[in-house]
């Protein structure tokens, strides 16, 4: 829809608006806000992917998954609101969101992709709930972070099998 544009700076999508297609917004440099309503059920792969003005972004109500690279090398993203509901971060989601330090995985989800927060060169610490029984291959790679998780859970094993800083909570 706007791939590419040069000039978008902010957006607020109507409330009629029930997804977001593919790359939609990708490569939009000097987008800086983007304003979604809650009626918003889905979020394509790669649809906000090299948006490097993009400093926050809040995720609908309603939204259960970050689809693969939905925000992939958005260098300024720092802070990312989003719901309970959320239960998968697929593949790529946040790689290369370097300007983001912390991350807090929503209690909801289960799933983290492949590579989901590698080169988040920036990314301190990660916050990783129970309920995260499943992490794929080099979902941190490339980042110093800190692991903060539960004794036994998913997380730490993965921590631990792969050489990841940890404390536990």
């Amino acid at each position: 829809a706007f791939w590419g544009s040069q000039h978008l700076e902010k957006v607020t999508l109507s409330s009629t608006v029930k997804k977001i297609g593919p790359r939609a917004f990708s490569e939009c440099r000097k987008l800086t806000a983007i304003t979604m309503p809650d009626g918003v059920t889905s979020i394509g792969r790669e649809a906000f992917q090299g948006d490097h003005a993009l400093a926050e972004v809040t995720i609908p109500l309603g939204i259960t998954t970050i689809d693969n690279a939905v925000f992939q090398d958005c260098s300024a993203l720092k802070k990312v609101n989003m719901s309970d509901q959320v239960k998968t971060i697929s593949s790529r989601a946040f790689q290369g969101c370097k300007g983001m330090e912390e991350f807090v995985v929503p209690s909801g989800v289960t799933t983290i992709g492949d590579q989901a927060f590698a080169k988040c060169t920036g990314l301190k610490q990660i916050t990783i709930p129970m309920k995260t029984t499943s992490i794929g291959s080099q979902a941190f790679a490339g980042t110093t972070a800190t692991i903060l998780c539960h004794n036994g859970s998913q997380a730490a094993v993965y921590a631990a099998n792969n050489g990841l800083s940890l404390e536990r909570t």
